[in-house]
């Protein structure tokens, strides 16, 4: 019989647990992903399965489609003829298999096997494998006595009993429903009704990349959410109001205005059109929930909550007004994974911070252990438990991400955090490429799109990174992310005028009262400027030996290598050396990391037990103009 790799995405895990019982039954030795044992590296296993497998079957849906793990895992198979493709609805296929022929499984219900399972034999037969005779699928030979009738039945009946300890996925699955989403005008007015046609025009293609996820109508119909938009411009403004209109009572869950200058009325369009999308993807979320009716009391709480999480997503800051919210919706929908993964995104952002405060982190702790109840498919549980870890272990962070890609690969936040733990390591070509893919998951986040930016400054690509913020910034003009993010990279690789101009107009100085020296010193780099701007910093670091970014960043800028190693040789604050560490690799630490003596402080903040346990190197050491041989180096300190 054939060993056969099925390849699937979690929302389809009743039809895989049914279509795999049924396999087996037939004989073949299935492999699909609730066979990786606990602590198994998931990449590692999955490549070792996939290469032992005769076939690959990859079930088609509209979630699979967008899964770039299904997408590779389908390549392999198709590559070398080995690929068994199989339609669980009416999605086309990603572009590079639509040649194929696909076995419809499209009227499958479950949890009985599909009618046209000896399809799915003669595939396996037909393309290299063992073939099943179709009299032998309950085991009994042919010389059996029974009537080849009796065996027929016989075959079914055993298939049945072993797919029904996992019908009750399938029972699960079929509770989804399908959101209804309106479009409508605001008055009647013909400009309003306009304005709504063109937006449910733009929504269109959210709708097509979601597949089936919901419904969009345009006008007056049965809708479980209605988004509601009028115009009111007057001589100097264009204003855009936008409500969120429950199909159920009809009352308001959310709602803005919009504004842009007379003249700029393609960028209010695109402001209109992103926040829609942004606010009903949070909807659709909430009432595509399988296990909950989500009340519209609750999803009015949670379109609140969600359009205020992007303010403060990736910034650093926790509100806790936000977090009281997302608690509110969990206490009315308590089998919400998507609040619950919300709720932990933001406590875990905020607990992982060396200075976060301890009641903090037990809420934290409490609520992860509650969401844990939910099962192991949500990634922000994995990225929860790594919060809560030392800030400098970053063998258990990995494995813990890894994890999180095993149980949650299409969730974005996945890879952003991935990302951000491979530049502490100094892994920053690997962190463009995670925060990349983050951006293909959710192109609309100014947290990822922030991400991705930041991580291609870092990794030296400062032209792309400039590019790519300048995108961003035109999706969303207002969004604290990507002023944060303009500041940075101008502060760091850019002109440092137009860092002090944000510097004082849009952040007031208030959280970063030392950083006004710095980018004077950075604008007129003399030697009393450059020490004021050193002398300020260190006095922060001296208050508290944890947090020496500032410090350390200041004399890489200013070309202190050999105090900026004498300041990491003998650094004293622990476990905290994880906090922010991406900032030690940097463009403006090279010549630091060029010195031999930086291999010592590796040992000595613990990035030297990473990268020999790993064997992860960091970028610096691939450069093949470093005047030293990192691994002989580091031969010579025990970690």
């Amino acid at each position: 019989m054939a060993s056969i790799f099925l390849s699937y995405v979690h929302d389809d895990v009743g039809k895989a647990a049914a279509l795999a019982a049924c396999l087996d039954a037939a004989g073949h030795r299935v492999w699909w992903d609730r066979h990786i044992r606990g602590g198994r590296e998931f990449s590692d296993e999955i490549e070792a399965a996939l290469a032992d497998a005769d076939k690959i079957i990859v079930l088609w849906s509209k979630r699979s489609i967008h899964s770039t793990w299904v997408r590779d895992e389908a390549a392999t198979g198709r590559d070398d003829n080995r690929l068994i493709p199989i339609a669980l609805d009416r999605s086309l296929p990603p572009l590079g298999f639509r040649q194929f022929q696909t076995i419809d499984l499209i009227k499958w219900k479950g949890p009985s096997p599909p009618s046209n399972v000896q399809d799915i034999l003669d595939a396996i037969a037909d393309s290299g494998g063992a073939r099943l005779p179709r009299a032998t699928a309950s085991h009994v030979t042919s010389s059996s006595p029974w009537p080849l009738r009796r065996r027929g039945t016989i075959a079914f009946a055993l298939l049945a009993l072993a797919i029904a300890g996992v019908g009750w996925w399938w029972t699960v699955q079929s509770t989804a429903r399908t959101p209804v989403v309106a479009v409508e005008a605001a008055g009647g007015s013909a400009p309003s009704q306009e304005v709504a046609r063109q937006l449910a025009v733009r929504l269109g293609d959210l709708q097509s990349a979601r597949g089936a996820a919901f419904q969009l109508i345009s006008g007056e119909g049965d809708a479980d959410i209605v988004l509601q938009v009028a115009t009111n411009d007057d001589a100097k403004v264009l204003r855009r109001d936008l409500s969120v209109i429950s199909g159920k009572n009809h009352s308001i869950l959310w709602s803005t205005s919009l504004q842009q200058p007379i003249g700029q009325a393609d960028a209010l369009s695109q402001q209109l059109t992103l926040t829609s999308k942004r606010l009903l993807t949070c909807g659709i979320e909430a009432l595509s929930d399988v296990r909950d009716r989500i009340k519209p009391e609750t999803l009015k709480l949670y379109l609140g909550a969600c359009s205020r999480l992007e303010d403060i997503y990736g910034t650093g800051q926790f509100d806790p007004a936000v977090a009281k919210l997302f608690e509110q919706v969990v206490t009315s929908a308590p089998h919400f994974g998507g609040a619950w993964a919300k709720l932990l995104t933001i406590e875990s952002e905020r607990a992982a911070n060396a200075d976060s405060p301890p009641s903090l982190v037990a809420s934290l702790r409490r609520h992860l252990a509650q969401a844990e109840k939910l099962g192991p498919d949500i990634g922000e549980i994995y990225v929860a438990r790594a919060a809560l870890l030392p800030s400098n272990d970053f063998l258990g962070k990995s494995r813990l991400y890894q994890q999180a890609v095993r149980a949650d690969p299409d969730n974005p936040l996945v890879y952003r955090v991935h990302g951000d733990l491979s530049q502490r390591v100094g892994r920053m070509a690997d962190s463009v490429e995670y925060a990349a893919r983050a951006v293909q998951l959710d192109p609309l986040s100014p947290a990822i799109l922030d991400s991705y930016a930041s991580a291609l400054a870092y990794a030296g690509k400062v032209d792309t990174a400039y590019d790519q913020l300048r995108k961003a910034e035109a999706m969303w003009p207002s969004a604290n992310n990507l002023l944060f993010a303009r500041y940075r990279l101008d502060l760091r690789f850019g002109d440092p005028k137009e860092a002090l101009k944000i510097y004082r107009t849009s952040l007031s100085g208030a959280d970063f009262p030392q950083q006004e020296s710095f980018i004077l010193a950075s604008i007129d780099p003399t030697p009393a400027n450059v020490q004021r701007a050193i002398d300020e910093v260190r006095a922060i670091y001296v208050r508290d030996p944890r947090d020496m970014v500032g410090l350390i960043q200041a004399l890489g800028q200013f070309g202190r290598k050999d105090e900026a190693i004498d300041l990491l040789v003998h650094y004293s604050g622990g476990p905290a050396i994880g906090w922010n560490a991406e900032v030690l690799f940097r463009p403006a630490m090279r010549e630091v990391w060029r010195d031999p003596r930086s291999i010592a402080a590796a040992a000595h903040l613990g990035f030297l037990k990473y990268w020999k346990a790993s064997g992860q190197w960091p970028d610096f050491c691939n450069d093949p103009t470093l005047p030293y041989d990192c691994r002989k180096e580091a031969a010579k300190y025990a970690t």
